[in-house]
């Protein structure tokens, strides 16, 4: 509703005036907006707070592992968190050890081992072939 009534680059310019007031460059916004906020927005995240891809949670995750946890999509937004953050995908995540594209494989299991949704095939080949790649 805000973007209706100032205009998009105004609130992004207070949003940004804002958090800065209050130190927010150490934040993680990045990482509480995925899952949460469509792809634009994320984007708009990703421009406007450009070391937020580089930060880690309280947890010691990147974005795009915090990503890969909340089932985010290649072609929805993981894309961009990795082109933000190329360095990212090559990081292992802090809980299980795990590169990147292995997590994300590991992400669509329960604790059995048993599948518990349909693996987004592009977001796997993606993170793998970055991954594998110097």
């Amino acid at each position: 509703e805000m973007i209706h009534l100032f205009g998009h680059s105004r609130v992004w310019d207070l949003l940004k005036s804002c958090l800065g007031q209050y130190s927010y460059q150490e934040a993680p916004i990045l990482h509480a907006a995925i899952g949460k906020v469509h792809q634009d927005t994320l984007n708009g995240i990703i421009h406007n707070f450009r070391s937020s891809a580089f930060l880690r949670d309280h947890e010691g995750n990147l974005a795009l592992h915090v990503g890969i946890k909340k089932r985010l999509k290649w072609t929805h937004g993981l894309c961009d968190i990795v082109k933000s953050n190329p360095r990212a995908v090559k990081e292992i995540e802090v809980s299980t050890g795990l590169p990147a594209f292995a997590f994300a494989a590991v992400q669509q299991m329960d604790s059995e081992g048993l599948q518990i949704e349909k693996t987004d095939m592009k977001t796997l080949y993606e993170l793998c072939l970055l991954g594998l790649h110097p």
